[in-house]
């Protein structure tokens, strides 16, 4: 009569991996890559300052904002094709 007890269920739980760390990983690189490309864009706006004269510091500005969107731009469409 013994049988008829009915057992807990096991927890069935994967044990963890160190590949389940590798997206955390990638994700707080990309974190501190965005922190460094934000202070480095900063830097560069100092930079047109102190080495221009104020009349072209716009010119020089407008010219450096369009050579960020086609770089945005072209790792956009970039990495589109290579997917």
């Amino acid at each position: 009569m013994t049988d008829d007890i009915p057992t807990p269920p096991k927890d069935k739980r994967p044990k963890f991996s160190r590949s389940d760390l590798i997206p955390w990983v990638y994700g707080m690189i990309l974190l501190f890559v965005f922190i460094a490309l934000f202070q480095l864009y900063i830097s560069i706006q100092q930079v047109i300052s102190l080495w221009f004269s104020t009349e072209f510091i716009p010119l020089v500005q407008s010219l450096f904002f369009i050579a960020v969107i086609a770089t945005g731009l072209y790792i956009i469409f970039f990495r589109k094709r290579a997917e």
